[in-house]
């Protein structure tokens, strides 16, 4: 068992993968719904395969529509796995909570300094924690 940070839980539900981390905020309306591939000029992670990770990021951006297109992302097989935000915001709660993807925020160790991206973790909604495997 690897080290394990509390926060709180968004939702329902575990979630185990590779973290994807960014230090950049995350509008879900860039998430290619089927293909799960982020698509934002000049962000970092654009190109890149967010689908089927776990998605760590400091808080969303956008408007309340992006909950939409996580759900949309989530049906046709484009979503990540789970997500860890930093900071909670009405978006990324209302996104997580829509599209039934387990979320986990507001740990009180900065979890964007302690995992790094390729590295496997637990996302448990139903506990508020992640732990790093």
């Amino acid at each position: 068992m690897g080290e394990i940070l509390k926060g709180h839980g968004v939702g329902k539900g575990q979630a185990e993968g590779e973290a994807l981390v960014t230090r950049q905020m995350i509008s879900n309306d860039y998430i290619g719904f089927a293909d799960g591939v982020y698509r934002e000029k000049g962000h970092e992670l654009d190109g890149v395969k967010v689908g089927g990770k776990i998605l760590v990021f400091p808080a969303g951006k956008g408007s309340s529509v992006v909950a939409n297109s996580l759900m949309l992302a989530k049906a046709l097989g484009g979503a990540p796995a789970a997500v860890v935000f930093e900071r909670a915001n009405t978006i990324q709660v209302q996104s997580a909570l829509l599209a039934r993807i387990p979320a986990v925020y507001s740990m009180k160790e900065s979890f964007l300094e302690g995992v790094s991206s390729g590295q496997k973790v637990r996302v448990d909604a139903d506990n508020g924690t992640v732990e790093i495997l």
